[in-house]
């Protein structure tokens, strides 16, 4: 059987997502870290399958996650007793970012809690 060279070969990637060479490689090991501490904590899948899971809520976990970060916890305490070995607070931002995300591809703008109004904050002058 003739294999084919890289010289004779057409690639058809045209529109495809390029996955490997455009996402860090750092920032999918940051999601699946987080993503096992959550099925510890939680069933798998079970922000797809609402369970007060909406965009807001993703975003003040994300929230959190990064103001203890910037205050100076680099390491989230029980997502690290989970794993078993020291877990960013970034790395739970970032799936937490993601999973608002994803709220928003299945439940469309239903879900998107967030604040709607004027532009002064909520509760605000």
């Amino acid at each position: 059987m003739k294999r084919s060279t890289a010289k004779n070969q057409i690639r058809k990637n045209e529109g495809k997502l390029r996955l490997a060479s455009l996402v860090p490689l750092g920032a999918l090991q940051a999601i699946t870290r987080a993503a096992e501490v959550g099925l510890v904590k939680y069933k798998m899948d079970s922000f797809r399958e609402g369970g007060g899971y909406s965009v807001l809520t993703c975003l003040d976990s994300a929230v959190r996650h990064i103001f203890a970060y910037t205050g100076g916890e680099r390491f989230d305490p029980e997502a690290s007793r989970i794993r078993g070995e020291p877990t960013l607070h970034l790395d739970l931002a970032i799936w937490n970012l993601s999973a608002a995300c994803e709220c928003l591809r299945i439940y469309g703008e239903g879900n998107d809690d967030t604040w709607k109004g004027p532009s002064a904050p909520r509760g605000g002058k």
